[in-house]
């Protein structure tokens, strides 16, 4: 699924709220048609994970939130959701 490890898919997918993400961005990227709007999610997206990557720092060592924006960053790109 999308590049990404079952033993990680499976460790993440136990959070019930990861779970809803994933299922939300899957069925975003099969029903919602190529055109202005599914590029415009592309691109908030990818703004998205680029203003996460700007503001990590921030964070304290470790994180959990890094690594679940990290799945969710190989996910989007797994379904062709980032520009």
């Amino acid at each position: 699924m999308c590049g990404i490890g079952k033993r990680l898919r499976s460790k993440k997918m136990r959070n019930p709220r990861m779970a809803q993400i994933a299922t939300l961005l899957y069925q975003y990227s099969r029903i919602v048609p190529r055109g202005g709007t599914f590029r415009d999610r592309k691109v908030a997206l990818t703004e998205f994970f680029g203003f996460f990557d700007d503001s990590t720092d921030m964070l304290p060592e470790p994180n959990p939130a890094a690594s679940s924006i990290e799945f969710l960053r190989r996910l989007t790109a797994g379904f062709g959701l980032l520009g």
